[in-house]
This record gives structure tokens, sequence and C-alpha cells, in this order.
């Protein structure tokens, strides 16, 4: 019977990412998972037809590929032949009744392709990505650092001081408020989740 360092249970990205960077320092590891296919929620398949394939919830790959753990896994990605490719238009969706959006990496097209489906949705994407602009340095610390690590607690911090007690108002908005909506309200339905 095999014997492991580490039994990590499901597949999902972190789940392999954690498993990658244990064996690379000389663990053995095992990766249990339920499913015929690994990656959890994120994969490529076939969803529509035969040879059109979809990256199903690839969303977040951006923050896959600048995490401080990318470094460490990314030649033996590349040898094992994983590519990431950034595409001009990354997203589309198809609404219930019957019209489209196709998203690219230009935000002032998105403002626009925003306006066209609901009137002041454009407006309200540009205040949300000029929000985050304004926050980028707490958003990606908090996204791309360990948070239970002391050197992301010191960022933090150190966010706070120079901010000032006024610009922690709209981190605490998310948390009462986890769609976001301030004076600048995504009216669509599929803004608002429905």
């Amino acid at each position: 019977m095999p014997s492991f360092d580490t039994v990590i249970v499901g597949s999902g990205i972190n789940s392999l990412v954690c498993a990658a960077l244990l064996a690379k320092r000389g663990q053995r590891v095992c990766v249990l998972e339920r499913s015929d296919v690994l990656g959890g929620c994120v994969r490529t398949e076939e969803l529509i037809e035969a040879g059109f394939k979809h990256d199903t919830l690839a969303t977040l790959y951006p923050l896959f590929i600048t995490a401080p753990h990318f470094p460490a896994l990314q030649m033996p990605l590349r040898a094992a032949g994983a590519e990431f490719v950034n595409v001009e238009n990354p997203t589309g969706v198809l609404l219930p009744d019957g019209r489209s959006a196709v998203l690219t990496r230009d935000r002032e097209c998105n403002a626009t392709e925003f306006e066209r489906l609901a009137s002041q949705d454009g407006h309200a994407f540009r205040c949300a990505m000029e929000e985050i602009a304004r926050h980028r340095e707490l958003t990606f610390t908090l996204l791309g650092d360990d948070l239970w690590k002391w050197s992301t607690l010191r960022k933090v911090l150190r966010y706070a001081w120079r901010a000032g007690n006024s610009r922690w108002a709209p981190i605490a908005v998310p948390a009462s408020n986890p769609a976001g909506r301030g004076s600048a309200e995504c009216s669509h339905p599929t803004c608002l989740g429905h």
C-alpha cells in the first residue's frame, strides 16, 4: 500500500496548487477527487458541440498567473503543455430575452456595452471600476497575499495609516452590501443576480 506525506481531498485549483507546491518540496502527495475530471469547477469542456471548447469558471486565471505561487509552477506547467492565453473578447453572455453582450479587455468598450443593455449601467460600471482603482493596493494585497501572514497585516495597516479613517468606509460596504451597490447601481437583472 502506498504511503503519502499529505492527502488532499478535492481537486479544485487551490488543492492542485497546494499539491504541486508540496510535491516540489519533496512530499509524496495524494489528491483524492470524486469526479472523473480534475480541476473542481475550473475546467475546459465541450458544452455546445464537439470540438468547441469552453473554459468554465475560468474568469480568475489572471489572479492565478499573478499570484505569489505562480513563478514556482510556471515552468513545470509550461513543460506539461499548459499555456495561458488572454484574448480580446474574454466574456460573452446570452440573455433570456435573446439579447447578447460581448465584453472586451477595454474598460470603455465594456461600459458602452453595459449602457446598451440598460440605461445607466455603463455609468455604474465606470464608477465601480474607479472605486476598485482607488483601493487597488488594498484589494490586490488581500487577493494576492496569504491573509494569515504578518507581512499582509503590515501592508493592510500601512494602507490604513496612509488612507486615514475616511477611506475605510468603502471597505465596510461589501460586508453589509455583498452586491456592492452604492449610489451608482446596476439596474439590469443580470447585474443584480436575478
